[in-house]
C-alpha cells in the first residue's frame, strides 16, 4: 500500500470515536457551562468550543505534540519525558490532570498492542499527547497531519458532548463542527509558530468550569 495511504488510514483509525481509550466520557466542563446556562444556544457552543481550541489548545497541546514528536525522531529520551510531564503538570484542575493520564494510558496500551515501542515509565503518568506524538512517528504521519488529526478529535468529542447535554440535533452538530474547520487551521498556524520560550496557556473560566464540574450534583461525563 502507498505509504503515505497508509499513514492517512492510521491517522483516521487513531482519531476514530471508536477507538476504546474512553475520552467519550469526558466533557472537559463544557458540561457545567451548559448546566448552568453559560452556553445556551448552538452559537454559544461554537464559540465556546472555538476559543479553548484557538486561545489554549494551539498555545499548549498542539506544541508540545511537535516538539514531542521531534523528540522521538531525534532519540531525545530526556526531553520526550520533560515535556510530556510539563504538559501534564499544566492540567489546571484534578479533573483534567485526571483524565489526561487514563485516557493517555488507555492509548499508550492501545499502542503497544500495535507494535509500537515506548519507555514502559510512561504508562505511570502519560498524556494523550504523547500517544499521538509516539504514533504520528511510527506511522510517518507529517506533524500537520497529527495536529489537525487531535483537533478533529477534540472537537468532535466536545460537539458530541454538547449534543448529549443540551442536546442538539444531528444537523446542529454538523453545523458547529464545519464552523469549527477554518478555526483548527488557524490553531495549528499558531501552534507553528511557538516554541519553547513561548508557549503555554491558562483559561481561567475553562478552568472554572472543570473544577465546579467535579463538584456537579447531577452529571453524565466523568469527573
Amino acid at each position: 500500500m502507498n505509504t503515505s495511504l497508509l499513514s492517512s488510514l492510521q491517522l483516521f483509525n487513531l482519531i476514530s470515536p471508536a477507538l476504546p481509550i474512553g475520552n467519550f466520557a469526558y466533557s472537559q466542563g463544557i458540561e457545567y457551562a451548559i448546566d448552568e446556562q453559560w452556553l445556551k444556544t448552538e452559537e454559544d457552543i461554537y464559540k465556546w468550543i472555538q476559543s479553548v481550541l484557538v486561545h489554549s489548545i494551539s498555545h499548549w497541546d498542539l506544541p508540545c505534540i511537535a516538539q514531542m514528536k521531534t523528540a522521538i525522531e531525534n532519540n531525545d529520551a530526556h526531553l520526550l519525558k520533560e515535556i510530556n510531564f510539563t504538559l501534564l503538570a499544566s492540567r489546571e484542575t484534578k479533573e483534567l490532570w485526571t483524565e489526561d493520564q487514563q485516557v493517555g494510558k488507555a492509548l499508550l496500551l492501545l499502542l503497544k498492542n500495535q507494535d509500537i515501542q515506548y519507555d514502559a515509565d510512561f504508562l505511570n503518568k502519560p498524556t494523550v499527547a504523547l500517544g499521538f506524538a509516539l504514533a504520528s512517528s511510527h506511522y510517518k504521519m507529517d506533524t500537520h497531519s497529527i495536529l489537525m488529526g487531535y483537533c478533529w478529535a477534540w472537537c468532535e468529542n466536545q460537539v458530541a458532548a454538547s449534543g448529549k447535554i443540551k442536546p442538539l440535533g444531528q444537523t446542529q452538530m454538523q453545523r458547529i463542527l464545519q464552523k469549527l474547520m477554518p478555526d483548527i487551521e488557524q490553531a495549528i498556524q499558531i501552534a507553528n509558530g511557538l516554541n519553547f520560550e513561548t508557549m503555554g496557556n491558562s483559561l481561567p473560566i475553562f478552568a472554572l468550569s472543570s473544577s465546579l464540574h467535579q463538584h456537579q450534583y447531577s452529571r453524565l461525563f466523568r469527573s
